[in-house]
């Protein structure tokens, strides 16, 4: 599998450099590839993009190696959002390109394995979780490499499955806030509060203290007030026009509003953020700056920072990932399909096999 130039490296190492802690990462590198004994791993690939039947499930997919600031993660378990499906289907192939075959995933959760010569931060047998950044080597198989700066530990309060439902759907919700220029007191819309970044957004916006106001379906009111949401509104039969006060916050988390339709139940110098920019708000994210009200979109980014503040508030048991539906990775057709049709109430993960 190609371990032989760690090993060899991490052999070096110990020879050359005299620092007892030096020695133990090498000799702890060289204990896991020796360890590991395998070539290759289960993985759900796609040799082209289209409907869920593109995604094929292969046993002797080679194992992928880390470079020097990289580990190796066993993966226990994944997460499954949205953009996956729409990455599937070629919805941003002018970005994704045409190298086939990828793995898809971004949440990934599971243990360190193997680390590059330039790993400090992590140790064989670290239990992490994190948000990957690669369109081809993702999280749907059994080993992925990731970088260390994008990595945490899991929190110690989280299962693996539990762990893999909070990278993207976590750090959304946190940087859209946050984009927003969130404070103590604040009163916050979240459209779209009973799925993966809604439901984090809700959680996240009352460790603030704010007045939080989140959209759903019939089915889902009782679970938002659950989530701890002040009031709801039913979307089926209630736009935003229908809210009575203005809001500092609007976060846009399912892209079915624009800033044109929020602007009059925004507060004077408020805000109106989504990850999803339409037709229909690009003049108003043009203009936008012009304004005091702004409308403002931005891409979920890998923070080390960032997911730290997400462990600790779920070790202190200020916010949880909700977990509607839980898969194997043979199932991973099925999973695409639940999560594509936009009805989940928080995330759908994927267990990974032994």
């Amino acid at each position: 599998m190609g371990y032989n130039k760690y090993t060899e490296s991490t052999q070096v190492c110990e020879k050359n450099l005299r620092s007892p802690i030096v020695r133990d990462m090498a000799l702890s590198r060289i204990m896991a590839y020796s360890q590991l004994r395998r070539l290759w791993m289960k993985a759900a690939l796609i040799y082209s993009y289209g409907s869920p039947d593109v995604l094929e499930l292969h046993s002797e997919v080679k194992i992928p190696e880390p470079q020097a600031n990289e580990v190796l993660i066993r993966v226990r378990a994944a997460g499954i959002n949205p953009v996956d499906c729409k990455l599937r289907k070629g919805a941003f192939k002018l970005f994704t390109g045409f190298m086939f075959p990828k793995i898809l995933g971004f949440d990934v959760a599971g243990e360190v394995v193997g680390i590059g010569n330039r790993v400090s931060h992590f140790r064989i047998g670290d239990a992490v979780m994190g948000l990957l950044q690669s369109f081809n080597q993702g999280s749907y198989a059994q080993f992925t490499v990731a970088k260390q700066n994008i990595l945490v530990q899991k929190p110690k309060n989280l299962s693996f499955e539990e762990s893999a439902a909070v990278p993207l759907a976590g750090l959304t919700a946190f940087q859209a806030l946050s984009k927003g220029g969130i404070e103590n007191g604040m009163r916050v819309l979240i459209l779209g509060g009973a799925g993966g970044v809604g439901s984090f957004a809700v959680q996240i916006a009352k460790t603030y203290d704010c007045t939080v106001t989140a959209s759903a379906g019939p089915n889902n009111q009782l679970f938002l007030r659950e989530l701890g949401a002040d009031f709801t509104f039913d979307y089926t039969c209630q736009t935003v026009a229908d809210l009575d006060g203005k809001f500092d916050i609007v976060v846009d988390a399912v892209g079915r509003s624009s800033f044109a339709a929020c602007r009059p139940i925004l507060t004077s110098r408020g805000s109106y953020i989504t990850t999803l920019p339409t037709w229909t708000n690009a003049g108003s994210l043009l203009f936008s700056p012009l304004r005091a009200q702004a409308a403002k979109v931005f891409l979920t980014r890998s923070s080390h920072r960032d997911l730290q503040i997400l462990k600790k508030l779920i070790e202190k048991g200020r916010i949880r990932p909700i977990i509607d539906r839980n898969y194997s990775l043979e199932q991973i057709r099925e999973a695409h399909l639940y999560v594509q049709a936009e009805h989940v109430r928080g995330k759908t993960v994927i267990t990974m096999p032994d």
